[in-house]
């Protein structure tokens, strides 16, 4: 017979259960409320004994960075990080056990720390910390045109949201930010979740104007969220200043031109940053160019104006701008670099000249040529200007004009010339007589016409312009001119000497037909007529000459047979009449080269000339005799009144 107990025997084999409402979470920035219920269906009830706790461990593997904390079976608690630390974390639960001595070993993922298991769930992201916004550099004392500095937006655990507005800008201060207007939006470009993006804050205003002084940079969170909804709302403030420099270096010059001058320019050259960088240090870079062109550097060297041993503010310099020689100049100066980089462009004319930039002032007007009087022409004349004769000579009938003009080759003049000025002397006796006419005048030369009238004296025509007569702009003035060899004239107002000379036949009686040959001999050559420069040439135009004899008034044909310079001879053919002694009676005019006049009248030669064109007489002393008589004598006379009787005389006479 089967033996049935009298009673139940209760078996389980049936694990409790733990089980998590929420068995993860993604990142938060707060408590997650989780329910943790422990429970066994195998009958035997949970063990009196349970410890119904849980740990949250920033590992996977061990129990780390939290603590063992209480649930209330089937209640729902929150769970946080121990002191809210920011991390990805895990869920730690104790096994629990039932009263027939089943352990819970399937819910989560069983783990084994130190030789006791647990139920692990997880994972739950935690975090409470903001995003990091993080400058690349915080200062930079060095003074440069930009400075660009990277800074960079983080999130180390659950990395930024999407959506970040970020703006940025730079202020004096680190306590007044800038103005809305000076703020720039920052280009972002990330995905969601990233652990960090970074942008690049550019050294200047949101209108692109370039900064100068000594900045904050102020980096302003508009929008900054990590995935977590933790958001960064306060400012970035750089911990130092940067130190920007975009203001040009000037160069000044406190003369920029002069007009002109025979002396040197003292010239202060000065270099200026204000900026802040200061100008380099350098021994070559601080130098001007005095140039004779406007486009090139020509005729000058380079040369400092001043060095600079270390970065300064301003190099400074007078300079001595003497170039030696007359002409238009232009300053050339170098551009000057500050340390920043700034070129200085202001002031001057910017030049290139080989693909240098250069700032040119000017122009600078240097004149150290004198200016000067420079003879022209002359004209001698006794009428009217131009009349013909000789231009070397002159007398006190004669006018003589001297034209001279004064110039200067670089700047304007201005004469002060009178006629009283020009001293006008022959053998030191001043002639008083003179006139000073303008024939032209221009800003560089000025013409005068020097007119002279009743000179006196003879010997060289002296004429000497004074000093100080013509002044050029710089001061130059004229040296004393002298324009005696010049001018070449001699002044002759003495008439020619004459003498007469028969040149044959020799002193005697002459009868008609027989020739008279006379020369008139000058001391110096002589000329047919005041107006005329040419020699006396033909018989035609020698003058005429009147002769007579015995004092009759008729007077002689005179042909003129030669002229050589000084001496102009003349032939006479005695004619039947002509008896007595031969006088000049006159002889025309003629001229030296001067114009003075010579004449002659009354002259006889020195060689008596007698002409006796009357045949001998022979007179009868008695030319009848009517009485007759054995024999009558008569005398017979023969004579000649003019040259007497010539010997050998033969006479005959008979009845």
């Amino acid at each position: 017979s089967n033996k049935i107990s009298t009673g139940k025997f209760y078996f389980d084999n049936t694990l409790p259960t733990i089980a998590v409402d929420k068995t993860s979470c993604t990142w938060r920035n707060s408590a997650l409320s989780v329910k943790i219920t422990a429970t066994d269906t195998g009958g035997a009830g949970l063990s009196s004994s349970n410890s119904y706790q849980y740990y949250l461990s920033n590992s996977s593997t061990a129990l780390s960075g939290g603590e063992w904390k209480t649930y209330t079976n089937g209640t729902a608690g929150n769970i946080s990080p121990k002191d809210n630390v920011s991390g990805t974390y895990y869920l730690f639960i104790k096994t629990v056990s039932d009263t027939a001595g089943n352990v819970s070993n399937t819910a989560g993922t069983m783990t084994d720390v130190s030789g006791t298991k647990y139920h692990r769930f997880g994972t739950y992201q935690f975090d409470f910390t903001k995003p990091t916004i993080t400058l690349g550099s915080n200062s930079n004392t060095t003074y440069s045109k930009t400075h660009n500095v990277v800074v960079t937006l983080a999130d180390e655990r659950s990395g930024l949201a999407s959506g970040a507005v970020i703006k940025y800008g730079w202020s004096t201060s680190n306590t007044t930010p800038p103005e809305t207007a000076n703020l720039r939006t920052a280009t972002l470009s990330y995905s969601a979740g990233a652990g960090s993006t970074t942008f690049t804050a550019v050294g200047t205003n949101a209108d692109g104007v370039p900064l100068t002084g000594q900045y904050y940079l102020w980096v302003i969170p508009t929008t900054l969220k990590d995935r977590a909804g933790n958001a960064q709302t306060s400012n970035k403030i750089s911990t130092g200043k940067f130190h920007f420099d975009n203001t040009l270096p000037t160069i000044t010059v406190d003369k920029t031109s002069c007009t002109w001058r025979n002396t040197a320019l003292s010239v202060k050259i000065t270099a200026t940053d204000t900026g802040g960088s200061n100008l380099p240090a350098s021994t070559t870079a601080y130098q001007y160019y005095l140039s004779k062109s406007a486009t090139a550097l020509d005729g000058g060297s380079w040369t400092n104006y001043g060095t600079a041993s270390s970065a300064t503010a301003k190099v400074e310099g007078t300079v001595s701008l003497n170039p030696g020689t007359s002409g238009t100049y232009y300053l050339f100066i170098r551009r000057v670099n500050d340390v920043a980089g700034n070129t200085s462009t202001a002031n001057g004319t910017a030049t290139t000249v080989s693909s240098t930039t250069y700032q040119r002032f000017g122009t600078y007007q240097f004149d150290y040529d004198k200016p000067v009087w420079t003879y022209v022409s002359k004209d001698i004349y006794y009428s009217t200007a131009n009349d013909a004769g000789n231009d070397n000579y002159a007398n006190s009938k004669r006018t003589v004009d001297i034209t001279f003009k004064g110039t200067d080759v670089t700047s304007d003049i201005t004469s002060t010339l009178t006629a009283d000025n020009i001293s006008v002397s022959v053998n030191g006796t001043a002639m008083t007589n003179k006139t000073l006419t303008t024939v032209s005048s221009t800003s560089k030369e000025i013409t005068y016409k020097l007119t002279i009238k009743d000179i006196t004296g003879n010997g060289t025509l002296n004429v000497v312009i004074p000093a100080s007569t013509l002044t050029d702009k710089a001061g130059n003035v004229n040296a004393q001119k002298t324009v005696t060899t010049d001018v070449n004239i001699t002044i002759d107002n003495t008439s020619p000497g004459l003498s007469f000379a028969i040149t044959s036949p020799t002193a005697g009686y002459y009868k008609a037909g027989q020739v008279v040959t006379i020369t008139a001999t000058y001391n110096e050559n002589v000329y047919k007529e005041i107006t005329s420069k040419n020699l006396i040439d033909t018989t035609a135009e020698a003058p005429t000459m009147a002769l007579t004899f015995g004092g009759a008034d008729s007077v002689g044909t005179v042909t003129c047979s030669a002229v050589s310079g000084k001496v102009i001879t003349y032939q006479y053919t005695i004619q039947d009449g002509d008896n007595g002694s031969l006088v000049i009676k006159s002889l025309g005019n003629v001229y030296d080269v001067a114009g003075n006049v010579k004449s002659a009248s009354n002259v006889t030669p020195s060689v008596s000339i007698i002409a006796d064109t009357t045949k001998p007489t022979i007179t009868l002393g008695s030319n009848s005799n009517t009485t007759w008589s054995k024999t009558h004598s008569v005398v017979v006379t023969l004579a000649d009144e003019r040259s007497g009787l010539a010997s050998g005389a033969s006479i005959k006479y008979g009845w």
